[in-house]
């Protein structure tokens, strides 16, 4: 997995100015981006905003993601832009996850009380899929 929401490093008090402020266009008004992380968004994908990046992680969302898939994608996606620290990504995946939550008046998109909760269901499919594959193989 590449998105851990307790291995975000940003303290409760900065997630939640964060979260309950006005969007700053300023990238470096986001949890965990510095003008490394910056710069690599401009130059890796021509993300230049917080509303551009926003933007980014509600393209992700797939009609039938859960949050843990989409929360993933996007963890995914700043990795490829070069966010290879976890602490940072997992801040900036939660910063932005809870912002839109937010934003979008709990609309289920991201929900970090029932994270654990779609995340233990999934591995639990998981495995559920791998005892019948085993099975059937034999």
């Amino acid at each position: 997995m590449k998105f851990d929401p307790k291995g975000s490093t940003v303290s409760m008090a900065t997630m939640t100015a964060f979260t309950e402020c006005l969007v700053s266009p300023d990238l470096l008004a986001v949890p965990g981006i510095g003008p490394v992380t910056k710069t690599n968004l401009m130059e890796k994908d021509t993300i230049d905003n917080t509303f551009q990046l926003i933007g980014v992680f509600l393209r992700l969302k797939g009609g039938d993601m859960n949050m843990v898939q989409h929360t993933e994608a996007f963890a995914y996606y700043l990795e490829s832009c070069g966010v290879s620290n976890s602490n940072h990504r997992n801040s900036i995946v939660l910063a932005i996850a809870e912002k839109v939550n937010t934003l979008f008046n709990g609309s289920g998109l991201f929900n970090p009380d029932e994270y654990s909760q779609v995340l233990e269901q999934m591995k639990a499919q998981e495995e559920s899929d791998e005892v019948i594959a085993e099975e059937e193989e034999q």
